[in-house]
């Protein structure tokens, strides 16, 4: 019975001291559980990442040491008994260096400062992410193309871009990413669109890049609009010409128009600007009633404050009839009087028809007048007269052409008499 006695107290102390080295051994000398080989980052905002890696067989927890530099000999550590890690207090757009270790023991938990483990894993990067993104400015548009550019952004390596039809970015379409400050995007003409810029930082030898949600900016932006079409007069009446149009794309897309006008000899009789709501365009000139002339318009959109035009419709010609001025009768009872009308610059003669009503069609009733009077017809019984003294061979250029078709409808003239 001693025997047995003896042998079990022996048994007991070599079970106890088994535990308490275990337990209290230098822990250099245990060998903990090998180190996570896949050691990455997860995610990331300005001053604060987590890190994540498989789990290790009998591993009690993890100890993570970083630094701002790649060969560093102090370091900064955190522990835990999951497979992953958040680390706070970080500068935003910075890199860091981190490696990890695996620990079979609370005692090796606990000293996670001074532990040495046989090895670290190797070291990895991970990043904060950059600061936002101030202001995103469009620099250039053509027909099928925006510029935008914007500053550099702080701890920026790299900046994504995003297209949207509106200015909520969850919409957005992945453009691509540059390193550039400025990027022109291809697109179609007429359109308008907003263009997203993200800063990122991105990861050496990963496909990972630390941003944030909120660190982006947006812009607006337009192409150049294509030029209006169907440009025509509408209307003339007191020296008043009324220019018409249809729009290649929507007011949305166009911040204006500008419409031209030229004489005979291509000099420059005005050119003004039309507001994208407008239907029509009224230009008082005098001018417009006495010579011939051609117009044309063009769109433009503001970028900086700049005009960016399209290119011009095409010019059109417009050889306007004479003014009238007077009808000199006898007597109120004459079916006759003198007209007179001011003179088209550059007409060879003039030809004059008469009518009583709007609807009723034209009577020539003198032709090949070479001056600006005309001994004409007067139904003293009609409610109105109406006059169009058409101009012939007026001088364009080198060419000479009478006027324009659709004056017989714009340059209609009531006369009152005189007696």
């Amino acid at each position: 019975m001693k025997q047995t006695s003896k042998k079990l107290h022996k048994l007991w102390l070599i079970a106890a001291m088994a535990f308490l080295i275990t337990v209290f051994a230098d822990p250099a000398v245990v060998k903990a559980a090998s180190a996570p080989a896949d050691l990455k980052q997860t995610s990331a905002s300005f001053r604060s990442v987590e890190l994540g890696w498989t789990a290790q067989s009998g591993a009690y927890g993890y100890i993570i040491r970083y630094a701002a530099t790649p060969n560093a000999t102090t370091f900064n550590y955190e522990r835990t008994t999951r497979n992953e890690v958040f680390i706070s207090g970080l500068t935003l757009g910075t890199t860091y260096y981190a490696q990890i270790c695996s620990v079979d023991t609370y005692q090796q938990y606990s000293n996670y400062k001074t532990y040495k483990p046989a090895a670290w894993s190797n070291v990895i990067e991970f990043n904060t992410a950059p600061d936002s993104i101030s202001t995103v400015t469009q620099t250039d548009a053509t027909n099928n193309s925006v510029t935008v550019s914007w500053a550099p952004v702080t701890g920026a390596t790299h900046y994504l871009i995003y297209l949207g039809n509106s200015s909520s970015a969850s919409t957005a379409q992945a453009y691509g990413t540059t390193t550039a400050c400025s990027v022109t995007l291809q697109t179609q003409p007429n359109v308008s669109f907003y263009v997203f810029v993200q800063p990122i930082r991105k990861t050496a030898g990963a496909d990972y890049y630390a941003t944030t949600s909120s660190n982006y900016n947006s812009k607006k932006c337009k192409t150049v609009p294509t030029a209006p079409n169907s440009v025509s007069i509408k209307q003339r009446s007191g020296y008043s010409t009324y220019f018409t149009w249809n729009a290649t794309s929507t007011a949305d897309n166009t911040d204006g128009y500008e419409i031209e006008i030229r004489n005979a000899k291509n000099k420059k009789i005005t050119q003004e600007n039309v507001s994208t709501s407008a239907a029509y365009k009224s230009i008082y000139n005098k001018k417009l009633f006495t010579q011939p002339f051609q117009y044309r318009m063009r769109s433009y959109v503001l970028i900086n404050n700049q005009k960016k035009y399209s290119e011009w419709s095409s010019a059109k010609k417009y050889i306007p009839g004479a003014v009238p001025k007077q009808i000199v009768r006898a007597n109120r009872h004459a079916t006759s009087g003198k007209l007179n009308w001011n003179k088209v610059s550059g007409a060879a003669s003039y030809t004059v028809y008469w009518k009583t009503s709007l609807k009723g069609k034209w009577k020539a009733v003198a032709k090949n007048v070479k001056g600006t009077k005309a001994n004409v017809k007067f139904n003293p019984k009609a409610k109105n007269n109406f006059y169009y003294i058409k101009a012939n061979k007026v001088k364009f250029g080198k060419k000479k052409y009478s006027s324009s078709s659709e004056s017989k409808n714009l340059d209609v003239y009531y006369v009152k008499p005189r007696y």
